[in-house]
């Protein structure tokens, strides 16, 4: 098991996590899921994210385009972040400025969608050409039941 770095494990040796809004229940089961055993599914599920629309840009434009990651600033992105850019890397992902991965093409794509699934550009252009919005792939199970204990 590889040990948390950064605050958080300072943090998570001391026996839990501080985390603001969250009543101290909340706060000892968010520690309880920072563990390794836990925490490795999450980088799984997003490498599933990364394929799934990877996909969709090839079915859309033809080719794999200049992806955009967005990522909430939040204690499971942050422990997280280094096993998700290990994820990327291999599979063949670099980090460019965000000016640089706007000169893509698809970036000039024309955007008439205004609705529901927002998730991704790719939605936007696909509702714009005439098709169906693409779905983005549920959660695990896993992490809904975790979600729902956080939010009873």
């Amino acid at each position: 098991m590889n040990p948390l770095r950064g605050p958080s494990a300072a943090l998570a040796a001391l026996g839990g996590i501080v985390a603001e809004g969250f009543p101290p229940p909340q706060a000892l089961l968010w520690a309880e899921w920072l563990r390794e055993d836990v925490l490795a599914p999450v980088v799984r599920c997003m490498d599933e994210v990364f394929s799934f629309f990877e996909g969709v840009s090839r079915r859309l434009t033809g080719r794999e385009i200049r992806q955009v990651l967005l990522l909430h600033a939040n204690t499971l992105n942050a422990d997280r972040f280094g096993a998700l850019a290990e994820a990327l890397v291999r599979r063949g992902y670099r980090f460019v400025p965000l000016a640089e991965a706007l000169e893509d093409a698809a970036y000039r794509l024309p955007d008439a969608f205004v609705g529901v699934p927002a998730n991704s550009w790719l939605n936007h252009w696909q509702v714009t050409a005439g098709g169906k919005p693409v779905p983005t792939p549920a959660p695990s199970n896993w992490i809904k039941k975790a979600y729902g204990a956080l939010h009873r």
